[in-house]
């Protein structure tokens, strides 16, 4: 579940301070139901399904298929790597030109 609030509060496009000042929360507590160290009331859910728009459901892993910001957030990381292999090719090739 705690991965579930992560990915949702991504796609949002906040960083936990935003989203725990926008929750009425510490970061602190944020960061804790993040990292599954603990769980947040049923009001904070509902918050964060309302802040994060999305569904309830989703936040508590109970939808059977994937969002698609899921999907959008989850494409966008598994690409990183390969962006970040491309960029320090391409800047080998533009250092090594001699």
């Amino acid at each position: 579940m705690s991965n579930k609030f992560r990915i949702a509060r991504l796609n949002a496009s906040l960083n936990q301070e935003q989203a725990a000042k926008k929750l009425g929360i510490h970061v602190t507590t944020l960061n804790k139901y993040e990292n599954d160290h603990r769980q947040p009331s049923a009001d904070v859910v509902r918050k964060m399904a309302s802040v994060y728009a999305v569904s309830v459901d989703v936040l508590l892993g109970m939808q059977t298929t994937t969002p698609p910001d899921d999907n959008r957030y989850r494409q966008k990381f598994e690409e990183a790597p390969q962006k970040i292999i491309r960029a320090k090719k391409k800047l080998g090739e533009l250092g090594g030109g001699g």
